[in-house]
This record gives C-alpha cells, sequence and structure tokens, in this order.
C-alpha cells in the first residue's frame, strides 16, 4: 500500500522544507520520497508497514518565518 500525505502552503516562496517521523528527519530513499508540486509538499511512501506508523511533521520555512503541519498515522 502506497501513502501520500499532503500539506498546502501559501506564501512566499521559495521554502526549505523537512519532513519528521516520530521527530526524526525523514532522509529521502527507495521507502519514502518527497517533492513540491505548486504550493503542495507531498511526502510519499512506497509500501505502509506498521513501523511506519506514527506522528509525521512537514515543516516550511523560509526568510519570512516557518510553520508546520502534523498529522499521525496508524498501518496494521
Amino acid at each position: 500500500m502506497e501513502l501520500y500525505y499532503y500539506y498546502e502552503q501559501t506564501g512566499e516562496s521559495p521554502f526549505d522544507v523537512i519532513w519528521l517521523h516520530n521527530g526524526k528527519e525523514v532522509k529521502k530513499s527507495n521507502d519514502f520520497n518527497y517533492r513540491q508540486t505548486g504550493d503542495d509538499f507531498i511526502l510519499e511512501i512506497a509500501e505502509c508497514l506498521p513501523e511506519d506508523s506514527g506522528t509525521y511533521t512537514c515543516e516550511a520555512f523560509n526568510d519570512a518565518g516557518e510553520t508546520f503541519s502534523t498529522g499521525t498515522i496508524l498501518v496494521k
């Protein structure tokens, strides 16, 4: 099962983005990819496993400030 987590951010571009899973940075890999399409920041999890459960946070920041979105995912 694939999972996509979307976060829409509007404001002054460009943004630098960091994705976190349970407070630790998510690194791009075969299992995790992230990208930006317009104002949408997207985290893709190629194959969701129970260990992927937890809290995901998207932190977006630039010279104007910082914002974030957090969501919880449960994989059984």
